[in-house]
């Protein structure tokens, strides 16, 4: 076998950590820590099975492996930020005990030759207000393809500065509500005088917000957007070029996931819900639009509107 060491983004494994090798993160945010892309010339997927860190470990927690859209053609370092509403999880902090197992990686968890995965994990809290970080990978191909690697982060140190946390959005937001028919979307906070209370002191309440909406067939994704809490928007609020349509899911910056409108009350017929539907939020529209609160956000790819998704240029 003859080996040859070549630069990380033309590897066979490619691994990119951010270009200038630096990182910001708020406690509790999720950060992509490393990307990975399969880079071997034929069919054969890969998968990671192990994560080590040899350098700030000690303040991370759910490691997590996560799919990126689409083929990219572009930067291989470009846009190192974590971007949850995008990505479709191949293995959760929990099953990292069933990748790890000697032998061939089960085909669920990998992913083919001109993909990326994203390594990312949680930050917990921590006294530091910098620190380096260096990360080790191991993969593992399906079974016949006799890959088997580790890219020791030894030498792929970068720093990491940890941000005050002036946002904690998981923590404030209760939910996204969605209006009957093409009537919006509210995002409700956890506010002690209800939702009522942003709009009476000037609603200095703002999240970054990312619109999922129907257009004919396919369901297309907005850009990111400022929305205020508490009042109900439309369309064309998150794009003034587009309105009339039906939003179908709404994610939110530093929330894992995506609010789904059919994770709301079913359909019921105009009557008030019963408890066999839905998560107990009110609807009273009558017809399939479904609508209410989403209380709980889900994974991308486990969305209603997932398989109706427009394949995404980023």
């Amino acid at each position: 076998m003859e080996v040859s060491v070549v630069e990380d983004e033309n590897a066979y494994v490619g691994y990119a950590v951010p270009e200038d090798r630096q990182l910001s993160a708020t406690e509790g945010d999720r950060v992509t820590l490393v990307r990975i892309r399969n880079q071997f010339p034929s069919t054969d997927q890969i998968g990671v099975v192990d994560v080590d860190f040899d350098l700030g470990g000690d303040v991370f927690e759910d490691v997590r492996i996560d799919l990126i859209p689409g083929d990219d053609d572009g930067d291989f370092d470009d846009e190192f930020e974590q971007r949850d509403a995008d990505y479709e999880t191949l293995v959760d902090p929990d099953e990292f005990d069933d990748v790890s197992d000697d032998g061939p990686i089960d085909q669920k968890y990998a992913f083919p030759s001109g993909r990326r995965v994203a390594v990312s994990a949680k930050l917990k809290e921590t006294e530091r207000e910098q620190f380096d970080v260096a990360v080790t990978i191991s993969v593992r191909g399906t079974e016949g393809s006799g890959v088997s690697a580790s890219i020791f982060g030894d030498t792929r140190e970068f720093d990491l500065t940890v941000q005050e946390d002036i946002d904690s959005s998981s923590e404030r937001v209760s939910g996204v509500r969605f209006e009957p028919g093409k009537s919006g979307i509210r995002i409700e906070t956890n506010d002690d005088d209800g939702p009522s209370a942003a709009e009476s002191d000037g609603n200095d309440k703002v999240f970054e917000a990312v619109a999922y909406y129907e257009d004919g067939d396919v369901v297309k994704r907005t850009e990111k957007t400022e929305v205020p809490a508490n009042e109900t928007v439309k369309l064309d609020y998150f794009d003034d070029q587009n309105n009339g349509k039906r939003i179908v899911g709404v994610a939110i910056t530093g929330i894992d996931g995506v609010y789904d409108r059919k994770t709301t009350n079913s359909p019921n017929d105009g009557k008030r819900n019963s408890s066999e539907n839905g998560n107990g939020s009110e609807n009273g529209n009558g017809n399939d639009n479904w609508s209410g609160l989403a209380s709980t956000p889900v994974d991308l790819g486990s969305a209603s509107f997932s398989e109706q998704l427009e394949e995404s240029d980023d």
